[in-house]
Formats: structure tokens, sequence, C-alpha cells
């Protein structure tokens, strides 16, 4: 999951979304954009680029009958959020708020976190409770809906993957645990003879993303093992803005394997990939020797594809070493 400034296709897409029932008073509708576009909406992208929801933040996340009410005493940062509707009830809400609370808590780092549900929305409110909110007041809007405000020191977000583990999971991470995102601007000394970014710089930037990541998640120095796949899909230009976001795919007993993607990050929040890498590291102990990592704990249907990818990439590494490729 990656999180890009509102655009106006984005907003327009959301303002379409219609949800079901009671649900309902969630749509928005084609009077909404003004509010998408005033920067402090943020639009929620999968992997594939596709639209899977969004997040605001400030008074953009209070709903004004409580404000009306002095229910939002200053001192919190205030944070909204809305997934499209196909994605609703597949229970990988609370996956979802982490990766929201990951990146709204940006916005303001330290900050005391609140949230408004509504009432009837068991759903929500149990994904925030596992996230590490605690319901408080409540207050009933001039339409006659029922909301509750929930509420979550930054620490209680921070540790709230470790309350959700067994005592056979503890030493266990989850992929977000360990994201990582490298952002550069193309200067001219990344530039190679024929005008475009230099590919061995390119190389320099995936190796140090990768080794972040991993060192994340194993909370160790690694060591880089091998460059699995190596794939340069398009050109990047001088004055481009490059990211490379990293996350781990695939655990063994010592060693993980890295997924590095690399995009060009046009002016309006569009991105397009550039590469993609996998690489192979090894987590190293004090004296300098293979240590065991975490275990991966898989939240999404995305991570349990490339999971099972990984095994398959780990099989064809094992089988050109027995062919000495």
């Amino acid at each position: 999951m990656r999180f890009a400034p509102m655009t106006r296709a984005w907003a327009q897409e959301i303002a379409a979304w219609r949800y079901p029932g009671f649900y309902a008073v969630y749509n928005l509708g084609e009077d909404s954009l003004p509010e998408l576009l005033e920067g402090r909406y943020a639009a929620a992208l999968g992997e594939d680029g596709e639209l899977r929801g969004f997040c605001c933040w400030g008074a953009a996340a209070q709903v004004p009958a409580a404000a009306r009410q002095g229910l939002y005493p200053e001192g919190w940062l205030d944070i909204g959020l809305g997934r499209r509707p196909q994605d609703c009830g597949q229970g990988s809400g609370a996956a979802f708020v982490r990766e929201v609370l990951a990146f709204a808590g940006r916005q303001a780092p330290g900050r005391p976190l609140r949230l408004t549900v509504m009432e009837a929305n068991l759903r929500a409110r149990k994904a925030y409770a596992a996230c590490g909110f605690a319901e408080g007041a409540s207050f009933v809007t001039p339409e006659g809906v029922a909301f509750l405000l929930m509420t979550a020191e930054p620490r209680s977000t921070e540790c709230c993957a470790q309350r959700e583990r067994s005592p056979m999971e503890r030493q266990a991470k989850h992929v977000y645990e360990s994201r990582t995102e490298q952002i550069q601007i193309l200067m001219p000394g990344h530039i190679n003879g024929a005008r475009r970014l230099f590919g061995g710089r390119l190389m320099e930037w995936i190796d140090v993303v990768a080794a972040v990541t991993a060192r994340r998640h194993a909370a160790s120095d690694v060591t880089t093992a091998s460059v699995d796949r190596l794939v340069f899909e398009a050109p990047a230009l001088v004055n481009s803005t490059i990211i490379l976001q990293g996350q781990v795919t695939y655990v063994g007993r010592t060693s993980m394997e890295v997924r590095v993607d690399t995009f060009v990050e046009a002016l309006d929040g569009r991105r397009d990939r550039v590469n993609r890498a996998y690489l192979v590291l090894v987590a190293l102990g004090e004296d300098g020797a293979p240590r065991e990592v975490p275990r991966l704990l898989l939240d999404t249907e995305e991570e349990r594809r490339e999971w099972e990818a990984g095994k398959r990439r780990r099989d064809l590494r094992l089988q050109r070493q027995q062919e000495a490729f």
C-alpha cells in the first residue's frame, strides 16, 4: 500500500462509491469534490496502482455535529479513512487501518490519535480496537445517526501488532513493519552517456533499500547474498523524482527475500514502475555468522501470493546452484 496526493480523477472515483444498507451514510457524491481536493486527503493505492481507499486528517476527519458540541478538544490528530466498497467485509480491515495509521501519523508525529466511527459499524470498531483504539464519547447527528469517538496514544498504535500475536507468533513480524521507501531526484551526476539514469547507480540504491528493509525485519546486520532478478522496464531521465519501495516477500531460517520496486513519480502523483528487483539477504549475528530471522506474518492476498512466488524462486535458486549455473 502506498499513499499519494489526491487527484481529481481519484476524487471523482471515490465520490461515485456506493455502500449498501446503513453504510450508505458514508456515500459522498459530487458535492464532496472540493473537500476531497482541499489538501488533507490522500489516495491509498495498491501495488498495482489501483485506488483502494483514502485517508484524511485534521478538520477534514471531524464530523461537524461533534465539532459544534465541543467534542474535539485540541491536541489530538483526527484521522478519517475509507475503503472501496468491494474490499469491505473481507477480513483485512485491521491491516488497512495499520497502513493508514503509519501514513497519517507522519503528518503530526507523536500526537495522540482520534477517530470518529458510526456506532452501527461494528466491523470498523473491531478493526480500530485491534489497533489500540478505545471507545469514548458518543453523539447523534441531526439526521439521527449515532457516532463514537475512539482515541489512542501513539505507543498503543505502534504496539497493536504485538498485542494481536499469539505467544507462538511473538518472534514474527508483519510485512508492513519493515517496509521501506527512499526518494531521489535525478541529478546530472546520476545520468549516463545516453542521458538516462545510470543502471549501476540504481543498483546501488536498490541494494541500500533492500538492506534497510531486511535489517528492520531481522533486527540485525545483514549481507546481500544474491540479486535474483533485476529487470529494467523503462528509462528515467534527469530531474525525475525516483521512488524506491522495499518489502520482505519471503523468509527462510536465516535469509530473507526482499522485493524492491522503483517508480518515476509525475508531478501529479502518478507513479510508473521502471524497475523491479528481488534480492536475497542473510541476517548476521554479532559474531558475523548467519542467525535466525523472525517469521513473516501475511495480512493480504497480495502478500500471500508473493510468499508462494518467493518459495518458487527459492527452489529455482537451489536448482541453479545444483547445476552450477
